[in-house]
């Protein structure tokens, strides 16, 4: 990743992919790959592997492939790291930012959840006074967790925004496995709207499921009459080959993601839902989020020129969760 879009972490938002996860305490670093940090932290300054602590119990499932035998239709390891080189990766981010003449992000939570570990690692009460301190760097922190009570009390000066990944309820029961209710997610999201942070949803993937109009409608009111959101990104289905495997051999070939799709690629070599049916569901949840919110910004994530333009919303283009 360049300096011109640096990233603190790349996490992945479906976590329940993974199965009877071992965590890893290590002290190999990328910039591109800092997983988690702890606070103040009780292992000495060496390389550690605790490959036999499971942190919590997943699906009763077949695991996947151990660190190091991933391979191209399997690409998902089943093991989390933790990374305790706290000085060095503060010191990288810190070269990074010194070098920055705008507000710019820094992403936290793509390839797995960044606040799910943090009663364990306590990495945010670093790493949001470090960003309070920055001119013009950024955290987002993208999250399905409630584990928030270690933020509330920071001086974080605004330069941390908080995501949260959500689905109503009806999707979340049927797709989601070991996270937090939405409720729950959104009770959260009070709290730290309440210590005065920014914060962003991400609703995402959204799935057409029988009633998705008044499902997803009634979702958006509950959500936007109780959270002021600074933006708000959509997101529909997008997966590679790979990637869809991996759904049918969770939810069986006949699932409702893979019945919906298209049966040819994108340019982008990626699968999607049909273009018409992409315009209806992403015109209906705008038009609701415009008329509940009206001030707050509406992105696409991972969508394509077209779509974009037959919403008129071209103006919105590079404006999603991972952007300042």
């Amino acid at each position: 990743m360049s300096i011109e879009n640096p990233t603190l972490a790349h996490f992945r938002h479906f976590r329940s992919l993974f199965t009877n996860s071992p965590l890893y305490i290590c002290r190999e670093f990328s910039t591109n790959q800092l997983l988690f940090m702890q606070n103040k932290p009780n292992f000495k300054d060496a390389q550690m592997n605790v490959n036999s602590l499971i942190t919590i119990d997943y699906e009763n499932k077949p695991r996947l492939p151990a660190p190091g035998k991933q391979t191209q239709t399997n690409p998902i390891s089943n093991a989390v790291k933790i990374f305790l080189n706290l000085p060095e990766i503060l010191n990288q981010i810190g070269r990074v930012a010194s070098q920055l003449t705008k507000p710019t992000a820094f992403y936290l939570g793509k390839l797995q959840d960044g606040l799910a570990l943090d009663p364990l690692t306590g990495y945010s009460r670093i790493m949001v006074p470090f960003f309070a301190r920055q001119k013009h760097a950024r955290l987002i922190l993208l999250t399905k967790s409630t584990n928030v009570e270690n933020l509330l009390d920071l001086e974080h000066q605004q330069h941390t925004i908080l995501s949260w990944s959500l689905n109503p309820p009806e999707v979340s029961s049927a797709f989601e496995r070991n996270v937090p209710f939405p409720d729950e997610r959104i009770t959260a999201m009070q709290k730290c709207a309440d210590a005065g942070y920014s914060l962003r949803a991400v609703i995402m993937p959204i799935i057409p499921v029988e009633g998705w109009r008044i499902i997803y409608t009634n979702f958006l009111e509950n959500l936007l009459m109780s959270i002021p959101l600074e933006r708000v990104t959509l997101g529909q289905i997008c997966s590679y080959s790979a990637a869809l495997k991996l759904t049918e051999r969770k939810l069986g070939k006949n699932n409702p993601i893979s019945s919906h799709l298209e049966k040819t690629k994108s340019n982008d070599g990626r699968v999607r839902f049909p273009l018409k049916l992409r315009i209806d569901v992403y015109r209906h949840l705008i038009d609701t989020i415009k008329k509940l919110q009206p001030k707050s910004h509406i992105g696409l994530c991972m969508e394509e020129h077209q779509t974009f333009k037959a919403l008129n919303i071209e103006s919105s283009i590079g404006c999603c969760n991972c952007v300042f």
